[in-house]
């Protein structure tokens, strides 16, 4: 699968909200790094080298951005929250709150980092 996956995965987002912000995030991670892009799980899913590195899992009123290993990104602004003993953290976004473009552009560039 390919980033052509993702962006038909965004396409069939028919409700604006959390359709315009799930493009907006999607965009904010592909600059991060190179991912390689597929669809797993029914959701977006990014990994580098075969490893997985985040997926998206989008809800009518929100958004969770998964980082696999989260617990070893540096997040200044504590936008990481933990879901129990894994390394996994989780970035919520919100209806109606700002959009941490920058913070998710950077989670993604330390993301991709630490898995080659």
């Amino acid at each position: 699968m390919t980033s052509a996956d993702v962006d038909r995965y965004l396409a069939g987002l028919t409700t604006p909200w959390p359709a315009e912000a799930a493009k907006a995030a999607v965009a904010a991670i592909r600059t991060g790094g190179k991912f390689e892009e597929a669809i797993k799980w029914s959701h977006p899913y990014f990994a580098c080298s075969g490893r997985a590195v985040l997926k998206l899992h989008v809800a009518r009123g929100w958004i969770n951005i998964f980082f696999y290993r989260g617990a070893e990104l540096n997040d200044p602004d504590h936008l990481l929250s933990n879901g129990g003993t894994s390394g996994m953290r989780r970035l919520r976004l919100e209806r109606d709150a700002p959009l941490p473009v920058v913070q998710i552009q950077e989670l993604s560039r330390q993301a991709a980092n630490i898995s080659h």
